[in-house]
């Protein structure tokens, strides 16, 4: 399968893979659909790893060279009512250029493009001096990073590339993502007579209101943080003639580099002190929350729920490299950022690989009713792919490139 027979496929096999309903947590059925269409077009080995990403590679021609890893994450978010959308969300419908459903461009046609990119080195006789991985992970929509680490780690690649649409542009960063929850305390009492308690919510609303002209910091590539409201629940609920002893809220809080845990909760403990000065009885304490979660492997991921930012500089050899080659597959890269956050928080903001972002569809599609990615996208993307496996694990550029 030489290239342009690779750029004639990734519309049905993106198609397929949408038809495959995987919500996050409930990946085994695309994952076996992705580990076998691996095995079809030859690639050197394939598996399911320990969390239950789906795993191909291509073997380089030189061990000690630079190894790579595509991660596409083939979870997805539920599809919200069906009735609102035009086209079946597992439809997998191809029309007028565009292919629909749930998870085509969040991320399955980037999974489409890396399988059928990195086929065409293997079929074309062109092997990368590198090995070369691409890897179909699970539950990147609950937990950033949680299981690509489990491939990260078996693998060990010397650069990852994060397929999150990227309008075929270039991403060297992206924010990073902190859950918050805020617990006020305050003492029960019967509703008839009210100045007998302290009532939580009362004292939540003042610090929520209070929040709201916190400014969290300003990166020059990935602009501001964020910090929004999600949630908001009392104790006793439904509170029936009683004075709420109890409220708890959880803040999102997106993150710019250089924002740790430490950073992050210093900043909101210190709003909360400032608070308990101007009023003896605000009790209130912030956390970041655990999570403990399974694939459907039974692999346990337990962590935080932070996720952090990463950026790279725009004179780093693997930005530098990857221009390079984003070019001599004709796309003309633009230079940019995620706003979003991805699994990059772990193989840069963890484990400090260098790490880029490149994928077809553009990042407003995710989540979306009708949500579709482009098929002129979907071959352009593998012929990015393919010049970026090649360049990055330090295959020399010939004319037949």
């Amino acid at each position: 399968m030489d290239l342009k027979e690779a750029q004639a496929r990734p519309a049905n096999l993106t198609s397929r893979l949408v038809q495959v309903e995987s919500i996050r947590g409930n990946e085994e059925a695309v994952c076996r659909l992705a580990r076998d269409e691996m095995e079809s077009l030859g690639f050197d080995g394939v598996w399911i790893d320990k969390a239950g990403n789906a795993v191909g590679t291509i073997a380089g021609t030189d061990s000690s060279a630079p190894r790579v890893l595509i991660d596409c994450h083939l979870d997805t978010v539920e599809p919200g009512a069906a009735d609102g959308w035009t086209h079946s969300p597992y439809g997998g419908e191809i029309v007028a250029g565009r292919v629909y459903g749930r998870g085509a461009a969040d991320m399955k046609g980037a999974m489409a493009a890396a399988i059928l990119a990195a086929a065409s080195l293997r079929a074309g006789g062109r092997r990368p001096r590198g090995d070369v991985f691409i890897c179909g992970s699970v539950l990147e929509e609950s937990v950033e990073g949680g299981a690509l680490r489990a491939a990260v780690e078996e693998n060990r690649p010397d650069a990852v590339i994060i397929g999150e649409a990227t309008n075929l542009g270039l991403a060297i960063g992206q924010r990073g993502r902190a859950e918050l929850v805020f617990e006020v305390t305050g003492r029960q009492a019967h509703s008839s007579s009210p100045h007998l308690g302290i009532n939580a919510v009362e004292k939540m609303a003042d610090l929520i209101c209070h929040l709201r002209g916190f400014e969290p910091p300003f990166h020059p590539l990935l602009g501001r943080g964020v910090l929004a409201l999600t949630d908001i629940i009392s104790e006793p609920f439904p509170a029936t003639s009683m004075v709420p002893h109890r409220c708890a809220v959880t803040y999102d809080r997106r993150l710019v580099v250089g924002e740790t845990e430490a950073t992050v909760l210093a900043d909101m403990a210190g709003v909360l002190e400032e608070m308990a000065r101007t009023d003896g009885d605000f009790r209130a304490r912030v956390l970041i929350p655990e999570t403990d979660i399974q694939t459907y492997t039974g692999y346990r991921i337990n962590l935080r729920k932070f996720f952090p930012a990463w950026a790279l500089d725009r004179d780093h050899g693997v930005v530098e490299v990857s221009l390079a080659a984003l070019d001599r597959a004709g796309l003309a890269p633009a230079l940019g950022a995620y706003d979003f956050c991805t699994n990059g928080s772990y193989s840069r903001g963890v484990a400090g690989i260098p790490t880029i972002g490149f994928g077809p569809g553009r990042e407003e599609q995710a989540h979306t009713i009708d949500e579709y990615v482009e098929v002129e996208q979907l071959q352009g993307a593998v012929s990015g792919y393919r010049e970026l496996l090649l360049a990055l694990t330090g295959t020399e550029h010939t004319e037949e490139d």
